[in-house]
């Protein structure tokens, strides 16, 4: 396989073919024609290229290598998502914080009374049948005795 049946190869998978306006056949070279990841991709084809190699070897050399560029810019993109997320948390107002203690306050309460019920009057907390709570009805003294 040449180097030209490799890229054009590639060629088919990339938008508007536009990998081969990246490469001059004739001359066996690269050329800048406007898109920087088609001549990046082009350019990475040529490196990879083993002229001696059975059509195999090229295409498994060429998948490895795009492969591990692939993972390096996953990588980048990874980092710039978590400095997103940084920018958008310094960005949020007071009140927006305050918003969000409050919410993952009640959400705490919601889930710790889970379960617990008043009764009918409202003066004395029962446990709802399958709850794990431990919390007791208070106890209820009689008047107290005069001294």
């Amino acid at each position: 396989m040449t180097i030209t049946e490799l890229i054009e190869a590639a060629a088919n998978g990339y938008p508007d073919k536009h990998l081969l306006m990246c490469w001059d056949k004739y001359k066996q070279s690269t050329k800048a024609a406007g898109d920087g990841l088609a001549l990046f991709i082009v350019q990475e084809l040529h490196a990879l290229y083993i002229p001696r190699a059975n059509t195999l070897t090229q295409l498994n050399e060429a998948i490895h290598g795009l492969a591990n560029t692939r993972d390096e810019i996953d990588s980048v993109i990874n980092e710039l998502d978590i400095l997103v997320r940084k920018e958008k948390e310094n960005a949020k107002t007071p009140e927006d914080r305050a918003e969000e203690i409050r919410k993952a306050n009640k959400a705490a309460r919601d889930k710790a009374y889970a379960g617990i019920k008043l009764d009918v009057e409202g003066t004395a907390p029962t446990v709802n049948k399958g709850s794990t709570s431990k919390l007791r009805a208070p106890h209820r003294r009689g008047p107290k005795a005069p001294r």
